[in-house]
């Protein structure tokens, strides 16, 4: 029968032989840490270029259970032992290496700087609540976030502003900047977008990643005066989504009946997606977005979920996933 070292050390060499020439960067060693029974041997699976990634595998216990095991079930069993770990290790080690990367980019404000934007939310969701915020029309709440890539997106919590250093004013100010630069406004004509003419000036509100959290261009400066200027004047505004808003003169459309196609409208939307259940009256002289009608933001909508392809927003500064065979 093998020793606990000898059983170490073969499951060792073949996850070596296995993994290595698959994976980049990928190091892999023995090592003693200890768990809540006391220390156990165990294979360290890490990411020598990204700290804090490490998988670690208790071959103590995978042994202990390897003594039990049949004298002539006990070299299928380390065969087992290998294919488990082989498997978990290259479905699970590159997406630890990638969230590692992504948690030291959110934790280093210089690299946040240059990829801050801004998001448009309702007030009753989880991530307006623990976040610094600007209030929108009394019941939408503007947060700043990063923007990884088009799809991928992580809004800055009150603990993270508190990482940097910073106060809440200057991180708006450097959203603002950048997201007008990366991510500036787009004012369309439904007409022009339909390819038809329609009864009266209509107009779409998001930013040049059309369809992606589009609706907080609304918040940039003089966007509203830009689309009232082309309006006419007043006019309401239609959450269309957490990606877009809709813009119609107010001489043309009844804020009830706006409720109410909105409330057709979210119908099909995914709970995250949904901005608001009410349209907005934006006055041109004051420069003021209110509830016309004072309406419930939540209305009938009672969870809050979000889209399955951002990334969550509790970061944590090292990733250590310790496996039990």
């Amino acid at each position: 029968m093998l020793t606990l070292s000898q059983f170490a050390n073969i499951i060792e060499t073949q996850i070596k032989d296995q993994v290595i020439p698959v994976l980049d960067n990928v190091q892999i060693k023995q090592s003693q840490y200890n768990k809540s029974n006391g220390p156990v041997v165990g294979l360290m699976v890490s990411n020598p270029k990204v700290p804090g990634v490490t998988m670690a595998f208790d071959l103590s216990d995978a042994y202990n259970r390897y003594i039990f095991a049949e004298t002539d079930a006990q070299h299928d069993f380390i065969i087992d032992i290998v294919a488990q770990m082989r498997m978990n290790i290259l479905n699970n080690f590159q997406e630890l290496s990638k969230k590692a990367e992504a948690t030291a980019k959110v934790l280093d404000y210089k690299w946040v700087k240059k990829h801050l934007t801004l998001r448009l939310l309702p007030d009753y969701s989880p991530y307006a609540s623990d976040s610094p915020a600007k209030v929108i029309g009394g019941d939408m709440m503007l947060v700043a976030q990063v923007r990884f890539n088009e799809h991928e997106t992580t809004v800055i919590s009150n603990k993270l502003l508190e990482e940097y250093g910073i106060t809440k004013d200057q991180l708006f100010e450097d959203a603002i900047a950048n997201a007008l630069d990366k991510e500036p406004a787009v004012i369309q004509s439904l007409g022009d977008i339909v390819g038809e003419k329609t009864p009266f000036p209509t107009y779409i509100v998001t930013n040049n990643l059309t369809g992606n959290l589009g609706a907080a261009a609304i918040a940039y400066p003089n966007v509203l005066d830009e689309v009232a200027s082309k309006i006419g004047g007043n006019f309401y505004l239609i959450p269309t989504s957490i990606h877009e808003c809709m813009a119609v003169p107010t001489e043309h459309a009844d804020p009830e009946e706006l409720n109410n196609i909105i409330d057709e409208a979210n119908c099909s939307l995914r709970p995250g997606e949904i901005l608001s259940t009410h349209c907005y009256f934006y006055d041109a002289v004051e420069k003021s977005l209110t509830n016309p009608i004072n309406r419930d933001p939540r209305h009938e909508i009672y969870n809050f979920d979000y889209p399955d392809d951002e990334l969550e927003d509790d970061i944590d500064e090292d990733i250590d996933d310790d496996i039990d065979l």
